[in-house]
């Protein structure tokens, strides 16, 4: 923050769903904000073995969906900085452990 009352992150919120042989694993959706190391979101982890779970289903040749949405920039309590912005996700999906 810079004093200037202009914001300088967009938030947006990110769901994953994994495909099974028994049914769709979905996540919840959670806040960009959280989607760091130490955050508060479920599904994002740095350990092996943590983080969403296809439980006793096999996502085997299943699909995968990622969700990203982001809200209008009239519901933001400040406005956006003109300018570019990005972020890089990173999805790791490994075998269950």
């Amino acid at each position: 923050n810079d004093g200037s009352g202009f914001a300088f992150a967009k938030t947006y919120y990110l769901s994953v769903g994994i495909d099974t042989d028994r049914g769709v694993i979905a996540s919840e959706r959670c806040a960009s904000s959280e989607l760091i190391v130490g955050g508060t979101c479920s599904f994002a982890s740095t350990e092996a073995g943590q983080g969403l779970s296809s439980r006793n289903g096999i996502a085997i040749d299943r699909d995968a969906t990622l969700q990203v949405e982001w809200p209008d920039q009239r519901e933001l309590t400040r406005r956006l900085a003109p300018g570019r912005y990005r972020d890089t996700l990173l999805l790791v999906v490994g075998p269950r452990t």
